[in-house]
């Protein structure tokens, strides 16, 4: 592609970000902020070489491309066994303080009427997301709090096994196992509070499962496709069609490791197949930005998103089918299962 034509097509991403304010199903910044102070207001730069780790967010460069949703995860390392719910509460505390240091630019949304409200005065709107109930310390009551401090997007699991879930990959993988009777009971509770479930991380029983027990849309919302490339953490035809069965969604990841390719286009070929496999009401994007993660070539941190667009242009993608992916299907989920006014 040569420079002229890169002019244009970025002209036009740009122009469709305006028409549609991208939807990001996945990023980990405040688990940087609340660690090591990473401060979303200011414009940063990659900390590592190849942009690792941390600086791939912030709200700078969210504004610059015209981000409209963004769902930011709480996380820890698998290791950590005590004080998880404390450290969620930290985590949301951090959003919270973004949201007031920044007013004109962030929001954190509790429902549909928040994120239209957001759209409407040109903020973007923050969803939170637990990323596995281990965070809750496997309570019940735990996660009726979190919720009620604005969570809305459930992760049943993250690395390690828990009371609800077991991982498809990381430290205690058991591919017999699917989900737990606590487990089920977590899906048709989010089904009744308007939490979307997070399939993130979930092996190939408990995606199977949990879809099949859910009324509502869920969402796998950072991976890649295991029919693509052979990384464990990426997800079957099976789960693809699983998901699209409940008109959820699939965010797809921006890490190398999982895409098996270092380029903004191999992120173009797990859309596509998830496309083929499973509609295009069905892919998203899920960056998993600051997320411990390398990203491709391209999309190196969010002000490079545009890139992104371009490549589904260069493709001969329709607007109508770039807006969905860029927006639309996850939108839906969320308007389909967020509560409408808060």
């Amino acid at each position: 592609m040569n420079n002229q034509v890169s002019e244009r097509l970025l002209e036009e991403a740009s122009e469709l970000h305006r028409e549609y304010p991208p939807v990001d199903l996945h990023a980990d910044p405040l688990m940087w902020a609340e660690s090591i102070g990473y401060d979303l207001g200011k414009l940063h730069r990659p900390y590592l070489p190849y942009s690792a780790w941390v600086g791939h967010l912030d709200l700078p460069r969210m504004s610059q491309v015209n981000i409209g949703v963004q769902v930011f995860g709480l996380a820890t390392n698998p290791f950590k066994k005590f004080g998880l719910f404390r450290l969620a509460n930290r985590q949301i505390d951090q959003l919270d303080r973004a949201c007031l240091l920044n007013p004109d630019r962030l929001v954190t949304a509790r429902s549909v009427g928040c994120m239209t409200l957001a759209k409407k005065d040109g903020q973007i709107a923050g969803l939170l997301a637990l990323e596995g109930v281990h965070l809750a310390e496997n309570r019940v009551d735990n996660i009726g709090s979190l919720v009620n401090r604005g969570v809305r997007v459930l992760g049943l699991v993250h690395f390690t096994p828990n009371a609800a879930a077991y991982p498809n990959y990381g430290f205690g993988v058991d591919n017999d196992r699917g989900l737990t009777d606590f487990g089920c009971r977590l899906v048709e509770l989010c089904n009744q509070t308007g939490v979307i479930i997070d399939l993130a991380h979930a092996n190939q029983r408990c995606v199977i499962q949990a879809c099949a027990c859910s009324a509502r849309p869920v969402i796998i919302s950072h991976t890649g496709a295991l029919g693509v490339h052979g990384h464990p953490r990426n997800v079957g035809d099976q789960e693809l069609q699983a998901v699209a069965s409940t008109a959820g969604a699939v965010g797809i990841i921006f890490e190398r490791r999982f895409l098996g390719g270092a380029d903004v286009t191999d992120v173009i070929r797990h859309m596509e197949y998830v496309i083929n496999v499973a509609g295009e009401d069905c892919v998203a994007i899920g960056s998993d930005w600051d997320g411990m993660i390398v990203p491709v070539r391209g999309l190196e941190h969010v002000g490079r998103l545009p890139n992104l667009t371009a490549a589904m242009l260069q493709a001969g993608w329709s607007r109508q089918r770039i807006g969905k992916v860029l927006a639309l299907n996850a939108e839906r989920v969320m308007k389909n299962t967020l509560p409408k006014e808060i």
